[in-house]
């Protein structure tokens, strides 16, 4: 059995999630949209290829993924000199043992981040 199509599919699909993580593009709707065809493809293909078939047109979504790869650069996501704030809502199970060591390692780990303007304990329930 040969799972060519899919392979290729894979692979491209690979490539463009590589850019993301080395923060070259950002996860925008855009690109989740494309990556959910891309998997309806993959599941189509894995049908067809493993009972022998062969012949679907994948080029269109070769291209595509290609085509946002390749834009990579030109898009890249840049550190924010100022600007950019991002709000959090951390909430710790009611069974978590020393929140407040908790609490302190999320902060910790935030401002090796950025910088944590502004901290808020929610109401005791």
């Amino acid at each position: 059995m040969g799972y060519s199509q899919t392979q290729d599919v894979a692979h491209r699909m690979e490539s463009l999630m590589a850019t993301v993580r080395q923060r070259q593009q950002a996860a925008d709707h855009s690109l989740i949209d494309l990556m959910l065809r891309a998997v309806d493809t993959l599941r189509d293909l894995i049908v067809v290829e493993s009972s022998g078939g062969h012949g679907e047109n994948i080029e269109e979504i070769l291209s595509a993924l290609a085509g946002r790869t390749e834009a990579a650069p030109q898009q890249a996501v840049h550190e924010a000199d100022e600007g950019t704030l991002v709000r959090l809502r951390v909430t710790l199970d009611e069974d978590c043992v020393l929140k407040g060591v908790r609490a302190y390692m999320v902060l910790k780990r935030l401002g090796n981040m950025g910088t944590v303007i502004e901290t808020e304990r929610a109401p005791a329930t």
